[in-house]
C-alpha cells in the first residue's frame, strides 16, 4: 500500500515534468510567404533545401548549419554552403531535392518560384517564396525565418546588429543634395533598379539619388536615358575589384556623363549587393564609402555570422534578371 501511495503522489510530479519538457514550438505554426501562400508547420523544419543564395546565407547566419541539406548551384557563401549537396541552378532538379528528404524548401518569389512551389505541393513538400522589396523587408524575412525554425532569439539579435550598422550609415549622411547614382545590374542590355527592388532602397539608404526607373523592379534603360540622367557615380555588378576601371575606356565615348569625366565608375561584387540577406548592410556600407571618397573598394569586415558558425544574378531563388 505504501508503494501504491508513493506512486500516486509522484504521478502529478511526473506529469508536470513531462509537460514542461515539451518544447514551446509544439503548437502548429502558420506562416505566410510572399507568394500569398500559407503553410502550417506542426514542428520546426529540420531538413531545409534553399534555392536562394540570400536565404542560404540567412540560414547559416541563424546557426542552422546542420539543417541545410541542399542548396542551389549559386549558393557559395559562407564557405560551408559550398560543401552542401547541389540541387541545380536556374531549373532545380526535383529528383535530387526529393532525394534529400526536405521538410522545407525555400526560394525567392516570382513567377518561376510560384510554379516551382506548386510542383513541390504536388510532391507533398512545403515550399515558401520570399521577395523582399526593401531593407526593412529583408529584416522582416530574417525574423520570419527565425520563427519558422525556432531561432527567434538569434534572428532578433541578428536584426538588431544589422539595424545598428544601418543607422550608423544613415545618421552620418552629408548635408546637401545626394549624388545622382546609376547602378547597372546588367549591361547587355542595360538594366538598372526601380522602386520595386530592394536594391533601390539600398542605394537610398547609402545616401544616393538613384535613377528613377519607375515601379518595375529591374527596368531596361537606354543610353539616351543614362545621358539625360547624367549620373555622378556609376556602379556595376562585377566580382573583379578593377571592374569599374576596366570599363572606363569604353565609356569615354560618353564623356558628357559626369561619372565618366570624373572616372567614378565602380565595381560591386554581385554576391554582396544582389542578394537580399544579412550581407546587404555590407553593400550599404560599401556604396556609402564610395560616394564619400574615391578610394579602392573595401568590403567592411562585419560578417553576420556568430563565432563558431559558418557564417547573378538570378535563378528561381532570386528575381534579378
Amino acid at each position: 500500500m505504501r508503494t501504491v501511495s508513493s506512486i500516486r503522489l509522484l504521478s502529478p510530479l511526473i506529469l508536470f515534468t513531462l509537460c514542461a519538457a515539451i518544447p514551446a514550438h509544439a503548437e502548429s505554426l502558420a506562416i505566410d510567404d510572399d507568394l500569398g501562400r500559407t503553410h502550417v508547420f506542426p514542428k520546426p523544419p529540420r531538413r531545409i533545401v534553399s534555392i536562394s543564395p540570400g536565404l542560404t546565407e540567412t540560414l547559416f547566419a541563424l546557426g542552422l548549419d546542420d539543417a541545410v541539406v541542399g542548396v542551389s548551384d549559386f549558393c557559395d557563401f559562407p564557405e560551408a554552403a559550398r560543401a552542401r549537396p547541389k540541387v541545380g541552378g536556374v531549373s532545380p532538379n526535383l529528383e535530387v531535392i526529393v532525394g534529400l528528404r526536405p521538410d522545407l524548401v525555400l526560394g525567392t518569389g516570382g513567377i518561376g518560384m510560384r510554379e516551382f512551389a506548386a510542383r513541390m505541393d504536388r510532391l507533398g513538400i512545403p515550399a515558401l517564396g520570399f521577395e523582399p522589396t526593401s531593407i526593412d523587408a529583408v529584416f522582416e524575412r530574417i525574423l520570419r525565418l527565425g520563427k519558422i525554425t525556432d531561432r527567434q532569439a538569434q534572428a532578433q539579435e541578428l536584426v538588431v546588429r544589422l539595424r545598428r550598422r544601418l543607422d550608423a550609415v544613415t545618421s552620418r549622411r552629408p548635408t546637401g543634395s545626394p549624388p545622382r547614382v546609376l547602378y547597372l545590374v546588367d549591361e547587355d542590355p542595360y538594366i538598372t533598379v526601380g522602386r520595386g527592388s530592394f536594391l533601390y532602397d539600398v542605394l537610398i539608404k547609402a545616401g544616393a539619388r538613384p535613377f528613377d526607373g519607375g515601379t518595375t523592379a529591374y527596368p531596361r534603360i537606354g543610353m539616351e536615358a543614362i545621358v539625360g540622367f547624367d549620373p555622378e557615380v556609376i556602379f556595376f555588378a562585377d566580382d573583379t575589384p578593377d571592374g569599374g576601371e576596366r570599363r572606363l575606356p569604353a565609356w569615354r565615348r560618353w564623356n558628357v556623363i559626369s561619372a565618366v569625366r570624373s572616372g567614378r565608375l565602380y565595381a560591386i561584387p554581385r554576391g554582396l549587393v544582389n542578394r537580399p540577406g544579412p550581407r546587404i548592410i555590407d553593400a550599404v556600407e560599401v556604396i556609402d564609402s564610395k560616394l564619400k571618397a574615391q578610394h579602392d573598394l573595401l568590403v567592411p569586415s562585419h560578417p553576420p555570422f556568430e563565432k563558431g558558425g559558418q557564417g547573378g544574378i538570378s535563378q528561381p531563388g532570386d528575381s534579378l534578371p
